[in-house]
């Protein structure tokens, strides 16, 4: 790498500068914060151009195939920093086209980063694989399971904006979050009824004994949340296991139910706080209780994701230790075979060189 550490700190000052600009909307321009993005991505190329680029041949897990399919098996490698510039610029363009201004939305910030982790992708060094390609496929999957739906949303509804309450007032919004919040609202004791006029208002009684309504924008379908978690989701057990068997499915699916949950379980606690304590409250718990209800739900599903899943298991102490194949308890004196995530076998059974049932791994015999 050219002039050290000095060149990756200012460079990332740079980069993370032009992102606050952008995202935070600070009094200068964002065109200005574009630039300082720019500039810190240009200074972390040059840092790195003396780096040996990645290998060719693809990653020994589920993301590095992936990625290898989607370059047609390493040919269109040497493409990804030109197609990173070429989003970036087309994004750039078509706002200054579209409005005269720069205007950026979610949408666009998830493809401009995208075209960052492009543009970067082969000069980073390989000891950093992991981090790269997780970084790659988590915008590239958000790209794709958020920024194309909803383009394509907002053709048929109108921009995707809280001001613009007809964009939630679909019959997803009712049947999906509309229903379940009347009905949990209705066991916590809220007289309450749906709009007949429309899917995502939903009228109750105050503590005065007054008539109020509150609609379902777009901050409140956790729309965001549940894309966010899923490509999180999908980046890390691309890069952790080597394919994708049923149990991670089965762990995607509940990981998605759980945040539909939590997102229905804010929006109660939202309007049982405006029936006790009224409208001031109410705006405030919208405001702020999200964040904390999203964290405890994230905290409690990747825990429980990493202990189905074995990640940071060490082997046991005190405990019986349950083989993953037959789930009968692995004595101290039977013969054993240990995979590299964790898991233990009966060397019963398993022959040698097997993938394990879990992440893929060949399982090697562990020292007695």
């Amino acid at each position: 790498m050219r002039g050290g550490r000095m060149v990756l700190l200012v460079g990332l000052v740079f980069l993370f500068a032009g992102l606050d600009v952008m995202i935070l909307l600070s009094h200068l321009n964002r065109l200005a914060g574009v630039a300082l993005f720019a500039i810190g991505l240009g200074i972390l190329a040059w840092g790195y151009g003396g780096a040996e680029k990645s290998d060719r041949e693809p990653s020994d897990n589920l993301a590095g195939k992936l990625i290898h399919r989607a370059t047609l098996n390493g040919r269109l490698m040497d493409l990804m920093p030109v197609a990173g510039v070429a989003a970036i610029v087309l994004v750039v363009t078509y706002n200054l086209v579209r409005t005269g201004e720069l205007q950026l939305g979610s949408n666009d910030y998830v493809a401009l980063l995208l075209g960052a982790t492009m543009l970067a992708y082969n000069y980073i060094p390989q000891k950093f694989a992991a981090e790269r390609d997780f970084a790659f496929l988590f915008f590239a999957f958000l790209f794709a399971i958020l920024v194309l739906p909803t383009t394509l949303y907002e053709m048929e509804y109108g921009a995707l904006t809280d001001a613009n309450l007809s964009a939630t007032d679909t019959p997803w919004t009712e049947w999906l979050l509309t229903r379940p919040t009347s009905g949990m609202l209705s066991l916590f004791g809220v007289d309450n009824w749906l709009d007949p006029n429309a899917h995502n208002i939903i009228n109750y009684i105050d503590g005065d004994g007054f008539r109020q309504a509150v609609s379902i924008g777009l901050s409140c379908t956790g729309l965001y949340s549940v894309t966010i978690f899923i490509s999180a989701f999908g980046a890390f057990v691309a890069i952790e296991y080597k394919k994708f068997d049923r149990r991670v499915a089965a762990l995607l699916l509940v990981g998605v139910v759980m945040a539909w949950y939590a997102n229905v379980i804010r929006m109660t606690i939202i309007v049982v706080v405006g029936v006790h304590y009224g409208s001031e409250a109410l705006l405030w718990t919208h405001n702020n209780a999200g964040i904390f209800i999203f964290m405890a739900w994230i905290l409690l599903f990747w825990g429980i994701m990493f202990k189905v899943l074995g990640v940071g298991d060490e082997p046991p102490t005190g405990r019986k230790r349950r083989c993953a194949a037959c789930g009968k308890v692995i004595k101290k004196d039977d013969s054993r075979a240990e995979c590299g995530c964790g898991r233990w076998y009966h060397a019963a059974c398993v022959p040698e060189s097997v993938e394990c049932a879990g992440c893929g791994q060949t399982i090697a015999p562990s020292p007695e």
